[in-house]
Order: structure tokens, then C-alpha cells, then sequence
């Protein structure tokens, strides 16, 4: 069974920011934080549909400030001990996030704070531009596009057929059902495991 945990949130604390911008002063009008994202997307959608800019220069847009921010990151015990423990098994563990940071930017991170180093190709950002364009599905199996859910999908295709998602996020969780259900209707018998941290 592959184990893949989500990042911010469910393996570790940060205080990185989204900024949402005004699109023609380009001044700060309101803030969130990796928490209230999850928690605020009416809003967030709010202002996507009135043109605002979101800048996410502290979750991967600037690769000097993330890395700076990611380096004063604070662990999540209960987690990071069970990606450990499945490391020193040698159990398949893999890394999805919603971040665009630079995969290997993540790579470093844990093997700075957990001393276990997880293969690149195991640690995918759904929204790096180059990441995405490696996990994209092409195929029209899915009932909703959604960016985790290709790379959930990404996972299946390097052929693991039993998957456990750890995820603080309850629409990531839906994702993951919805995902073994589109499967399910072409024939393709896979067991997602989605669990809510």
C-alpha cells in the first residue's frame, strides 16, 4: 500500500501566506494562511470571478522566500512519526500538495526535519507548472477535473493499486473518493483509502 500525506497541514506548520491582490492597484486586500484556504474557498472563489490577483509568492512562487519560510516550518508529531515508521519499513511513501513549490525544494525540507528522503518522482506539487505537465491525464475518465486528483491518478498509473490518503483537507478527501468511483465506472477495481487528519 502507498501511503501519500499532504503537506502543508497534515505532515507540517507554516506560516506562509496567500495574498489576494487587487488587480489594479496590486495592494494587499486580504490574507490567508495554508489553514484558510482550505477552510475559505467561497471567498477565495469570490474574488477569482472579480479578477483578483493571488500571489503565491510564499508557497512556491519565489523559490528564495518559500525555502526561507519552509525552514522555520513546525512538524506535526502524529504524522511525521508515521511517515518515518513506514520509511524505516520500507513501506511506499509519497508526498501531494497543492503547493507549486519545486519538488526537490520539498525533498530537502523532510530530509532536514524527518532525515528520510523520499524519491523525487514520489513528491508531487499539482500546481508546478513542470510537475503538472508530467501527471496531467489527458483522458476524459474524470467526472471533475481537479489537479489532485490527477495526482492521485499519477500514482495508480505507476501502478499501485492500494493507496491511503492522509489529508487535512475534507475536499481533497471527497477528491480521493470521487476519483475510485470515475475508476470504478471504467472497470478499473482500485482501493483509495482517504482519511481526514
Amino acid at each position: 500500500m502507498l501511503t501519500i500525506f499532504d503537506f502543508d497541514d497534515t505532515l507540517f506548520r507554516t506560516d506562509a501566506k496567500l495574498y489576494i491582490r487587487d488587480n489594479v492597484t496590486n495592494t494587499i486586500i486580504d490574507t490567508f494562511t495554508t489553514s484558510d484556504i482550505a477552510k475559505n474557498k467561497k471567498i477565495l472563489n469570490y474574488y477569482k470571478k472579480n479578477g483578483c490577483k493571488f500571489d503565491y509568492s510564499e508557497m512556491g512562487g519565489n523559490y528564495n522566500l518559500t525555502k526561507k519560510i519552509l525552514y522555520k516550518s513546525r512538524i506535526i508529531r502524529i504524522n511525521c512519526d508515521k511517515i518515518k515508521e513506514l520509511y524505516y519499513h520500507n513501506k511506499p511513501i509519497a508526498i501531494l500538495t497543492s503547493r507549486s513549490v519545486d519538488p526537490k525544494l520539498l525533498q530537502d525540507i523532510i530530509k532536514s526535519y524527518l532525515k528520510i528522503i523520499i524519491p523525487l518522482n514520489h513528491i508531487i506539487s499539482v500546481n508546478n507548472d513542470k510537475v503538472y505537465k508530467k501527471i496531467q491525464n489527458k483522458n476524459k475518465i474524470f467526472r471533475n477535473k481537479n489537479r489532485k486528483k490527477e495526482g492521485l491518478y499519477y500514482f495508480i498509473k505507476m501502478g499501485y493499486k492500494n493507496i491511503k490518503l492522509i489529508d487535512d483537507d475534507i475536499d481533497n478527501i471527497k477528491v480521493a473518493n470521487e476519483l475510485n468511483n470515475d475508476l470504478k465506472k471504467i472497470g478499473v477495481n482500485i482501493s483509495i483509502k482517504a482519511i481526514k487528519f
